[in-house]
């Protein structure tokens, strides 16, 4: 499950939805936003450590997604999609560089091409 998507999808039922699904996307909310918590805080640990262990392979992460944004930017013409590429193309050097622990991905706006993501991290599942 993508807990990004999830938190938005309760977001807009919490705005626009009935007093039923109001109710049910806060609940919700509060349980997937302790999720989301978590899994970064993970994130964040398992990246440092893995700088400690294993530098470059840190490196090589940041760079497959920043070859992948490369892609998306080449091939997208929406500026709102560009915007979020180019923005987490940034944190992602961040990451390179070892001033940022890993990148929460926009999967809404920014969609990898299937074909490089295989070649780069493997087939997916």
């Amino acid at each position: 499950m993508d807990l990004g998507n999830t938190l938005l999808n309760l977001d807009m039922q919490s705005r626009w939805g009935s007093k039923e699904q109001k109710a049910e996307a806060s609940r919700l909310a509060t349980k997937y936003a302790a999720e989301a918590d978590q899994v970064n805080a993970d994130m964040k640990a398992l990246s440092a450590q893995t700088r400690i262990t294993d530098p470059d392979a840190v490196a090589a992460w940041a760079n497959a997604h920043i070859a992948l944004l490369d892609r998306f930017l080449t091939d997208t013409d929406d500026a709102t999609a560009r915007n979020v590429a180019a923005t987490e193309r940034k944190e992602w050097q961040e990451v390179a560089s070892g001033t940022r622990p890993f990148v929460r991905r926009n999967v809404f706006y920014v969609n990898y091409d299937k074909d490089l993501a295989a070649e780069l991290f493997g087939p997916m599942p």
